[in-house]
């Protein structure tokens, strides 16, 4: 077995020792054609791994995956996760209380949320695994919020779990030159995840209507175009195998101002803090009317907020 480049490949090395043992080990003499190897000699037979017939272990594994409930349809899953989102669609995001943890009141009811999640995350570990046999379908999580709502940690407490084989997160920031010269979903599309993976995107195509938006750096025709543009690509990835779920994690303009202070108090935070926050801050009550927008215009049934 070689290369492309002609080089040898990693198999050809490996029979190539088991070959050079037996050599060692058996009598000198005159090959014979058509004639078998002599045996492994007892000591390097020992020292192999005592494995499974392939074939048995492959066909229970595959019996194991088919024993599952078939893949469901990825419009019809994302509605079924909606969490009461036709009650809520189209409100103000004001309007909607950042400190409302519905039935988890106080200190009780934070430890009773902590103790089902410990039990959620052994179920979402066991069907990341499920996804990766199967293959049929890939999950984008889109999480997006203010400066400080709290994605990076829901990252690391909801999916910390995970094979991190299966998961794979990306960060959107300012678009770089090299973004900037492409059509805004181009830094997009090579990190929707492939089938059978996990892809978070930690901010995500949606930065590129919101900031821009607010900012006045598009006119009001494009962030027009660029809400259908992603209405258009989040049913074009649905259609083709990846189940899109949308968080946006709401926070209140006083809890914003003491996250943003803690990170200045710790030393060890530090480096999460950027100047820049400051300034977004100052235009909350643009972003808010921004975000009410943006979630009312891109809350469809294949791709729920």
């Amino acid at each position: 077995a070689f290369g492309y480049d002609g080089s040898p490949m990693q198999p050809a090395l490996l029979v190539l020792s088991l070959l050079a043992v037996q050599l060692s080990a058996a009598p000198r003499s005159r090959a014979v054609p058509g004639a078998k190897l002599p045996s492994l000699p007892s000591a390097t037979a020992a020292a192999l791994p005592n494995l499974p017939a392939p074939a048995a272990a492959l066909t229970a594994s595959f019996a194991a995956i088919k024993a599952g409930p078939p893949s469901p349809d990825l419009t019809k899953a994302a509605a079924a996760l909606r969490p009461a989102g036709t009650a809520v669609r189209g409100r103000r995001v004001s309007e909607q209380k950042a400190d409302d943890t519905g039935s988890y009141k106080g200190k009780a009811g934070k430890k009773r949320a902590l103790k089902e999640l410990e039990g959620e995350l052994d179920r979402i570990s066991e069907l990341q695994r499920r996804l990766a046999a199967e293959r049929k379908a890939g999950v984008l999580i889109v999480l997006q919020g203010m400066d400080g709502s709290g994605k990076d940690g829901t990252v690391r407490h909801v999916l910390g779990s995970v094979d991190p084989q299966g998961l794979q997160v990306r960060g959107y920031k300012k678009p770089t030159d090299e973004e900037a010269a492409h059509d805004f979903l181009w830094r997009i599309h090579p990190w929707v995840p492939k089938k059978g993976m996990i892809g978070v995107f930690n901010r995500s195509q949606y930065e590129d209507i919101l900031v821009p938006g607010v900012e006045k750096l598009i006119p009001e025709k494009a962030v027009e175009q660029r809400i259908d543009q992603v209405n258009s690509f989040e049913r074009f990835l649905v259609e083709n195998g990846v189940l899109v779920l949308k968080f946006f994690l709401n926070i209140s303009k006083g809890e914003q101002k003491e996250r943003l202070e803690a990170r200045l108090e710790d030393p060890a935070k530090h480096w999460k803090f950027d100047p820049n926050d400051l300034r977004v801050r100052a235009q909350w009550d643009q972003y808010q009317a921004m975000y009410r927008r943006v979630l009312k215009e891109t809350d469809t049934k294949r791709a729920p907020w």
